[in-house]
This record gives C-alpha cells, structure tokens and sequence, in this order.
C-alpha cells in the first residue's frame, strides 16, 4: 500500500484531506431509497416472514448473524416495499444505550425472504456504489461517532434522524477503487477477524476451566486425599465422607423484614451476583423510575443468601455482603447457623445448582418460570465444616482473580486489533492509503 499522488482539502470536519480525483456527496446520494421497517404481529403459519431485528447485527463484521431468527405475521401489503435483497444495507435507527451510540450500518448477505424490524431500516446501494464499501463507510462514520449529531435521546432508547445522517458528506472514489478497497480489506479483516476469533475462544476456555476447578472444590473439597462417599445426588456426585448434606430448609430460613430508607437498593446479577452499591436508574429495567416507598423493598443483612425468583434459572443468585434492601421480587434466605457466605455463593452458582434451581422453577415457559422458597427450601446443598468452608472459598476467590486477570490481557490484545482493524477501514476508505 502506498500514498496517492496528490490530495485535496476535504469540506467535512472529521477528514483533512482526500485524493484529488475522489468526488465529495452526501451519504444519500450512495443509495437508492432508505424505507423503514415493520414489526407486524405474532407468527399465525399464514403471512409469516424473517423480521431482522437490531439484535441480529453482528457488529464485528458488519454483517446479519441467523443463529436465532425471528417470525412476524407480515400482511403482503405491507412486506412489498420492504422485501430485503442480497447486499442491501441495515441501518439501525433505534436502539443503542449508555455505552453504545445507535447508527450501526450491516450488510443483509442471504438469500431467504425478509423484513426489518420497526427499528431498523433498509437502504439500497446506488449502481455507482459498491455495497461492501458503503458498509466499511458507514463502519468509519460510526467509529468516528459522525452519526452522534444525527441522534435524538428519548427515555433510554437512542433514536437516529435518518434524513440528518444521510445528509453527511462522504469520500467518494470510483467504483473501480472501491472494489479495490472492498476486496483489500474483505481479505485483511478476515484474517484479523480470525485472530479476535481464537482469542474469544481462549477467554471462553479460561472461564470454562476456572468454573470446572470452582465446582470440583466446592462438591469435592481441596485435599484430593479425603476419603468420599456417594452423594446420591445426581449433580453433586461423590463428596467428602465427613461432609454433610442437607436440604436448605435446615440451612435457611426465609427472611420478610421490611425495607427502611436509609439503606441501598442492591440487585442480583447472574454474572456478578450481588451489588455492594445502590443500583442506578438504568437498572430499573420496567420504567427507570425509583420507588419512593422504600417499605415496600425487603431488607437484607450480611451472609444473606438473595435471589431473582424470576431468573433464578438464569443464575441470579448470590450472597449479600451490605446492609441494603432488595426488590420484592426477590426471595431472602438467613442463615440458621454460622456458615461462610462466600462459600455458598461459589456452590450456587455452579452449573449443577443452577440447573436444580431450573428443575424446582415453576411456570410454562422460560419467561415466567418463578423459584419460589417452598421450592428452594428443598434443593440440597454441601456443608463442610466451617474451616474448609473458609479454604475452599479463598481458593476459588484466587482462581477467579487469575482467570480475571489473563482474561483482561487477552481483552486489551483484542481491543488493539481492533483498533488496528478501524484504522485500517479509516485510511482506505478516506483515501489515507490506496490499495
């Protein structure tokens, strides 16, 4: 790659110079027509089609992923315009959050019957512009926030003004150059692509040793020398002879004590357990809007165990370590007697608990599965005297502060590829560098 002979002053403000024989449009002038879409109904078997929602963007590379499809009952009336062909571009129009801008461009790259959702629109390369550069376009648009002005904020969802985004000024090269430019990057990008690739693997390996090691420690105990007997729980398999196990029941009671408004809302997560800080608004998910009545919460103390009744399934579980209050929808179990909380919290959030949480939720489907403590008072749980119980907790604390810790290195290798991955889009579709 090398240098053009000669550029010229760029009119927009987020590139300095282009090559002097690149044209200068607005994005509107790439495309063909820019047509919303459409949510329809629930699927009846009768009108029923593909709705590509912005959930199936893959933000990686710019394209629509189909590990899971959504069907919408679509009357042909209002599917004709919106019918998606290969190669036509998605513009997300709403959606985004505190952390992510609304505005991603992908590229609709299959040949099955489709929509778009409400929230996202269609966009057809103009014949003198390639699709799979406009993609990388709008990829160096957005990674240079050109779409933040375009945006309009309502209660959390990020809207994009389409028509003010489309009237952004772009480099325009020749198509020529722009196949130069796609087929350049199509073969640099895959191979960075497939570097991030492997390291996502190794991140998803770490975890999966750190969580095997945890689970064996907290079932079996550290000395691999102590004599074990048969559990006779399937999950749980052969333990310590002289550990016991007992319904929960035994362990816990379930704690009612109302709420007080001195003390901090805590949530329970499934990937961090419990809070240690009052939850922000943003985590009232239903209308981010506080509950003044602070009564109406339940109140936690330290070595509470503390779960979602609703995601249960899902691994929201954990053990409280503050003060605070929790949402009515949660159940609190006490402790009957001295145990180490944190040893408790490993045990629950290993597969097999979770799994048994799964089992004893009740309700038809996924979303309205509730755990309540009639039922959580009977799962089993390990009690090791309170020595080892304090060992084994240390030990997993230290697994999981070593796999946090090459995990975020491996996570700063694949944040420089890929901002090595944009810089590389920037300077060759800004015309930096040529093919």
């Amino acid at each position: 790659m090398q240098r053009y002979e000669s550029y010229k002053p760029a009119p927009m403000d987020w590139v300095q110079v282009i090559p002097d024989h690149w044209e200068v449009a607005r994005l509107k002038r790439t495309i063909s027509g820019c047509v919303n879409g459409v949510w329809g109904s629930d699927p009846k078997g009768v009108d029923d089609i593909v709705c590509i929602r912005v959930a199936d963007f893959n933000r990686q590379n710019f394209s629509v992923s189909t590990k899971k499809l959504t069907f919408r009952d679509i009357p042909s009336k209002d599917r004709a315009s919106r019918i998606l062909q290969k190669d036509d571009l998605l513009l997300e129009k709403s959606g985004g959050g505190e952390n992510q801008l609304v505005g991603q461009v992908v590229k609709f790259d299959h040949d099955f019957g489709a929509v778009t959702s409400n929230f996202v629109a269609k966009m057809t390369a103009a014949k003198s512009c390639h699709p799979a550069y406009l993609v990388y376009l709008h990829a160096c648009l957005y990674a240079n926030k050109i779409n933040f002005r375009s945006i309009k904020q309502t209660t959390g969802i990020q809207n994009l003004d389409s028509e003010s985004y489309l009237n952004e000024l772009v480099p325009l090269p020749s198509y020529v150059e722009q196949e130069n430019i796609v087929r350049c990057l199509g073969q640099q990008t895959l191979e960075i692509d497939a570097a991030i690739a492997k390291k996502e693997r190794l991140i998803e390996l770490l975890q999966e040793q750190a969580d095997i090691l945890i689970s064996q420690a907290v079932t079996r105990g550290l000395n691999p020398d102590a004599p074990m007997r048969d559990s006779d729980v399937s999950w749980i398999g052969r333990v310590p002879v002289h550990w016991r196990q007992l319904a929960n029941r035994a362990l816990f009671r379930e704690r009612m004590e109302p709420g007080q408004a001195d003390l901090p809302i805590l949530s329970v997560s499934i990937h961090t357990a419990v809070s240690d800080d009052e939850q922000d608004g943003t985590e009232n998910i239903r209308a981010k809007i506080r509950i003044e009545d602070k009564t109406s919460y339940k109140r936690v103390r330290p070595g509470d165990v503390t779960y979602n009744m609703m995601r249960a399934w899902q691994g929201a579980i954990g053990v409280v370590r503050v003060d605070g209050l929790v949402s009515p929808a949660y159940v609190v179990a006490a402790p009957l007697a001295t145990i180490n909380g944190a040893y408790f919290e490993y045990l629950y959030r290993t597969h097999g608990f979770i799994r048994e949480m799964d089992r004893y939720s009740k309700g038809i489907t996924d979303f309205r599965k509730r755990l309540y403590w009639d039922e959580f008072k009977q799962l089993v749980s390990l009690l090791p005297p309170l020595g080892e119980q304090i060992q084994i907790a240390a030990y997993a604390e230290q697994i999981i502060n070593q796999t946090s810790a090459l995990t975020e290195k491996i996570r700063d290798q694949i944040d420089a590829l890929n901002e090595f991955r944009a810089s590389l889009i920037e300077n060759l579709v800004t015309g930096k560098i040529k093919t």
